[in-house]
């Protein structure tokens, strides 16, 4: 039986991380987008809006959209095999920005609850 191209790679070993990459790509751009818009408007709503539900959304939505981005990143790049053992500038970035905006939208919504 005559094996085509696209059967062996069907059989081949590297089929899920090819589904996973066509998958993931189109939604990491999606997320890129949605993070940077949503830290503008986030910017624009703090300096312009006084509305603390608009800016609590807001906070949150940036704080998903960088942890995915993020572990995204982290999975991209793993530490043992990242260069010079550290971190690449997106995960730094990304990482950063989670961690702050978590901890600043966590305290906010607490004092907008209480």
């Amino acid at each position: 039986m005559h094996q085509t191209t696209l059967c062996g790679a069907i059989v081949g070993e590297h089929t899920s991380a090819t589904r996973w990459w066509w998958v993931v790509d189109p939604v990491v751009r999606i997320l890129y987008v949605v993070f940077w818009l949503t830290a503008a408007l986030l910017v624009g709503a703090l300096v312009f809006l006084h509305d603390p539900a608009v800016n609590a959304v807001l906070m949150v939505v940036l704080v998903v959209c960088s942890g995915l981005i993020a572990l995204y990143e982290f999975r991209l790049n793993p530490q043992p095999v990242a260069a010079r053992g550290g971190w690449s500038g997106r995960q730094l970035f990304y990482a950063v920005v989670f961690a702050i905006s978590f901890f600043v939208a966590f305290t906010y919504i607490l004092t907008l609850i209480f």
